[in-house]
């Protein structure tokens, strides 16, 4: 009988640019549930937004970076729509990142409606 090579399918190719190793990095610490969801979504993320939204989903981010990346994935990447949130049910609204501490509270814009049944 003779011993052939086979390809393994299921074994991912080798990363080689430095971005595909901070993700499967960042992945070889996730949980193997919640692993293909994590490592499709930062597939995704902007590369400027990345180690933010990997450290956030491999739990190493601080409660504020979790939140950074939370909001920045709500409104797809964009931080000026951040600042913009109209979700004023959200219970995150208040801790938005990159609006000042006066305008935490305050919805920047004025024609929005409440969320909810109706």
């Amino acid at each position: 009988m003779k011993t052939t090579d086979v390809l393994d399918t299921n074994i991912p190719p080798k990363p080689t640019d430095s971005a595909s190793l901070a993700i499967q990095e960042a992945l070889s610490r996730i949980d193997p549930v919640r692993r293909p969801s994590v490592a499709k979504r930062a597939k995704d993320v902007p590369v400027k937004a990345r180690p933010g939204y990997l450290r956030a989903a491999t739990g190493d981010a601080s409660p504020r970076q979790a939140i950074k990346a939370f909001c920045s994935e709500c409104v797809c990447w964009d931080r000026q729509e951040v600042t913009l949130c109209t979700a004023l049910a959200c219970p995150l609204f208040a801790y938005r990142p990159f609006v000042g501490k006066r305008d935490k509270h305050t919805a920047t814009a004025p024609d929005t409606e409440p969320l909810g049944d109706g």
